[in-house]
């Protein structure tokens, strides 16, 4: 674990550290392995089970070379922000400036892409190709900054948390308690928690105590899945000055003789919730050298390109050849953001780093690539649920709906345990075109094999009322027909015009629970072994976007599908200024000034829109397949 929060400004500071605040390294800073060990004894069989598989996977990943068929791809990482406080005022110690939130934030890019200050590393320096952007969207579909500040005065542990913030395993507020009023759906976002206090300390005004916690992928409920900042060791600026906070305005890293200014804590907790271990697994609290191969999470991080070493214990010494006392050979590893040294030391991740992230991108976080929680919110979001979903077995199992395809889309998650059991994704993920009185497929994948069977319902809410009638379900399993993991197929007939709102997002509803062998699923509003998960689906999407003096008609693309050159023939009478191609996720990958013609040739294959721009702030869309 990590040990003392002390940050060195200079190596001449080395021997001053070592001697008057040597006590402090006894201190644990990140409470990683110690809560996630405490959450495998909860339920030690299915932890192992999930870590298990995560890593055989990440071995295949790495074997099979993946990693490399995902290199020019950039995976965003929709982001939200909760600042937890008691009321006080924005820019306030717990309630940290979005000056202070969003430097952190850049300088996370910064050290996962190797730029800015990373740049030209000697060091550890193998960028990442994902990149965290502040969500736009709420789950509901309002908007939203990124930031949420969460003021829990009126809370009956209101006072707890002002007097010790929150546990990780000592005193505060148990953080299921609190993260269950404010986490949003963990697939498709990462949840960053940032506190008053953790076990009762604030960093700022010491020098030792917890900086920071996350979890690994798999290892938590849904509720928790994320990671915890201690609210003044999140943010970036290495100017700050303890002794002239002034200086900094914005910034607020408190009054300790070294505060944590260089964003190590958010870097390094960020790691671990992709799947990074600590670089020195299985030094026994820096006794002791790691084997050179053993049990990855245990005694090795599964990483072969960082030899075995001891924790630094937040200091940051000088480069040396022979500084590693386990091998003999470089001490390089002072300058891995998994390391335990300090912020003036970080320069990177190293290669095998890199290819578990990317693994973890491309397996359980893997939601993360398909999410538009980035995007601002477009169009009217489904009505809320009129019956908030609920779990009516406690407990936590394998369970749960694991993957949603219809039209060409495939929408992926994780068990009942990771999701939080209820996924509200109609803002989250892209809304499925559907047709009236067509025949529709979707394919669900529930449960694990060699677990329990589960069956699956699905609903649409077609009325846009926020309640699922009985008319409303389109699939409805039977007792003793599943197969725990194996693809169920879906088969409906949507209804003619006026049977559904047009032109309206609504709630499509997945719901999965255990096949008892004797009845069906209750409601659309209950699991006992399952999940719940809210998709929207719209029929008729409009194509005229502004006003009525482009007649849509007028306005047709040829060929369709194309395979290099997208003609468009205009028939107005207006002029078209700008052409701008989305994919799927609505990202613009393509924009120009007007012409009659545009070259699709570097798209990759599938769906994309091409929205045209016309004098007069008039505009048309038009949907074309790439092949």
């Amino acid at each position: 674990m990590k040990k003392t929060t002390l940050q060195l400004k200079s190596l001449t500071l080395l021997f001053f550290l070592t001697t008057i605040f040597s006590f402090a390294q006894q201190i644990e800073k990140c409470a990683t392995d110690k809560l996630m060990e405490i959450e495998r004894q909860k339920n030690p069989a299915m932890f192992d089970h999930n870590r298990a598989e995560l890593e055989a996977f990440t071995r295949n990943y790495k074997l099979n070379n993946v990693s490399s068929k995902s290199s020019m791809m950039v995976t965003e990482i929709p982001t939200v922000i909760h600042v937890i406080h008691n009321g006080e005022a924005e820019g306030t110690y717990p309630n940290m400036s979005t000056v202070q939130l969003t430097s952190a934030i850049a300088n996370l890019n910064a050290a996962f892409q190797n730029t800015g200050v990373y740049a030209g590393s000697t060091f550890y320096n193998s960028p990442m190709n994902v990149e965290f952007v502040l969500a736009k969207v709420k789950e509901d579909g309002t908007v939203t900054t990124g930031i949420e500040r969460h003021n829990v005065a009126g809370k009956s542990y209101a006072s707890e948390y002002d007097n010790n913030g929150i546990s990780a395993g000592g005193v505060g507020v148990d953080s299921v308690v609190l993260f269950n009023d404010y986490f949003w759906n963990p697939q498709d976002y990462m949840n960053v928690w940032i506190v008053k206090k953790i076990d009762g300390v604030d960093i700022g005004t010491g020098n030792s105590g917890i900086l920071g916690y996350a979890t690994l992928p798999g290892t938590n409920p849904g509720v928790r899945d994320g990671l915890v900042c201690q609210a003044r060791a999140f943010g970036y600026n290495p100017t700050y000055s303890s002794s002239n906070p002034g200086a900094t305005p914005g910034y607020d890293f408190g009054s300790s003789l070294f505060p944590s200014s260089g964003n190590g804590t958010a870097d390094h907790e960020v790691g671990h919730y992709l799947n990074l271990q600590h670089t020195f697994n299985g030094d026994n609290n820096g006794t002791v050298c790691p084997p050179v191969s053993g049990t990855v999470g245990a005694d090795d991080d599964g990483c072969a390109d960082i030899a075995p070493h001891k924790r630094t214990n937040s200091i940051c010494p000088g480069d040396s050849a022979t500084g590693n006392d386990c091998t003999g050979g470089s001490n390089e590893n002072i300058h891995n953001f998994m390391d335990y040294s300090s912020d003036p030391c970080f320069t990177g991740f190293s290669n095998d780093q890199r290819t578990r992230v990317h693994a973890a991108v491309d397996g359980p976080r893997v939601a993360f690539k398909t999410s538009i929680a980035a995007n601002a919110p477009s169009g009217n979001y489904p009505a809320a649920v009129a019956n908030t979903p609920v779990k009516t077995v406690a407990g936590s199992f394998l369970g749960g709906v694991f993957e949603v395809s219809i039209n060409g889309n495939t929408f992926k998650s994780l068990s009942e345990y990771n999701d939080g059991f209820y996924l509200n994704r109609v803002a989250s993920q892209p809304t499925i075109t559907l047709v009236e009185n067509t025949v529709t497929n979707i394919t669900v994948i529930a449960g694990l094999a060699g677990t329990n069977d589960e069956l699956v319902d699905v609903y649409i809410d077609y009325n846009n009322d926020g309640a699922f009638a009985t008319s409303e379900r389109v699939h409805q399993s039977q007792p003793a027909s599943a197969i725990a993991g194996a693809a169920v197929a879906i088969s409906f007939t949507t209804p003619m015009v006026g049977g559904f709102v047009n032109n309206q997002k609504l709630r499509m509803r997945v719901i999965s629970d255990f096949d008892n062998h004797g009845s069906t699923i209750a409601n659309a509003y209950s699991t006992q072994i399952g999940n719940i998960e809210d998709y929207s689906v719209i029929f008729n999407p409009t194509l005229s976007v502004t006003d009525n003096e482009i007649e849509v008609g007028a306005i047709s693309i040829y060929p369709n599908p194309a395979n290099s050159v997208l003609n468009i023939k205009n028939a107005s009478n207006k002029e078209i200024t700008t052409l701008t191609i989305f994919d799927a996720l609505g990202r613009s990958v393509y924009t120009n000034s007007g012409t009659n013609k545009v070259s699709v040739e570097n798209l990759g294959d599938g769906v994309y829109f091409l929205k045209l721009d016309f004098e007069n702030n008039n505009s048309v869309t038009k949907r074309f397949i790439k092949k």
